[in-house]
């Protein structure tokens, strides 16, 4: 089972970023108990961020969710939250994600940008960076933790501007519950299924009338070959016949041989007494 167990806050919403808070989470159970505006919210924020990459509702492009500019000689804030947790197989990690919020002298705004991500394993003294890519990291997050990034949004760190979910429309309940229990991964595998099976069902149905051309085909053979053992029974009857009349024929040559030679001995006495 994973387990977070440190947290550090710079430049987030009322945390300076001149320094670094740390929170360290006890275990079975931490309690965080503050007076209203201490930050007790901006740590359940940091958490959704530093898990799934959500900014806090109402965050407009990210801005309000680092410590205002305007505070500051150099009209630029550098955030930078910081994770610290065990992951499924009880590999400790740290995440570590950067963000600086800029002011415009010009016009005004405030823009907000994501500077630097890393995500670095933990095995005694080394430390191995495993990825600095935003999507990578938004993705294997959740899989590192063993909780989808649904539960951990709108279950385990869900904002306090987002709690009454279980109570809004059906609409949204559902999208939320699909989300939750991947529903819409569960119903796309049964298409899968259904699809395979229409599919499996479309060749079994070919492969049976292919059965049934093959096996007319194979009652046809036999039939030709039935036809072919009598047809060469008959030759070899007929074969038969020819050498018995072949024999014949000589045996009938002979017997004309005798009688022409006989004929021809007759004449040749009869030719001397005349």
């Amino acid at each position: 089972m994973a387990s977070i167990y440190k947290l550090s806050i710079s430049g987030i919403r009322s945390f300076s970023d001149e320094s670094q808070e740390t929170i360290q989470f006890g275990k079975p159970l931490t309690l965080i108990v503050g007076t209203n505006g201490s930050g007790k919210t901006t740590i359940i924020e940091c958490l959704r961020y530093a898990t799934t990459g959500e900014l806090p509702p109402g965050s407009k492009n990210g801005a309000s969710f680092i410590n205002d500019p305007n505070l500051h000689s150099s009209n630029e804030t550098k955030a930078q939250v910081k994770l610290a947790f065990q992951n499924v197989k009880k590999v400790n990690m740290i995440l570590s994600k950067s963000l600086m919020a800029t002011k415009n002298i010009r016009t005004k705004t405030i823009s907000f940008k994501s500077k630097e991500n890393q995500l670095m394993t933990i095995r005694g003294v080394e430390k191995e960076t495993i990825s600095s890519k935003v999507a990578d990291m938004e993705s294997e997050i959740p899989k590192l933790l063993g909780v989808s990034k649904a539960i951990l949004n709108y279950v385990i760190f869900c904002h306090q501007d987002d709690s009454l979910w279980p109570i809004s429309d059906s609409s949204t309940l559902k999208k939320k519950f699909d989300e939750i229990f991947d529903s819409v991964k569960f119903i796309k595998i049964l298409e899968n299924i259904k699809q395979i099976t229409k599919e499996l069902n479309v060749e079994i149905k070919l492969i049976n009338n292919n059965v049934v051309h093959l096996k007319n085909d194979r009652h046809r053979a036999h039939k030709k070959m039935s036809s072919i053992e009598d047809i060469n029974n008959q030759i070899n009857k007929f074969n038969k016949d020819v050498e018995d009349i072949s024999t014949r024929i000589t045996e009938t040559d002979k017997e004309l041989n005798k009688l022409y030679q006989s004929n021809q001995d007759f004449e040749r006495v009869i030719n001397v007494e005349q």
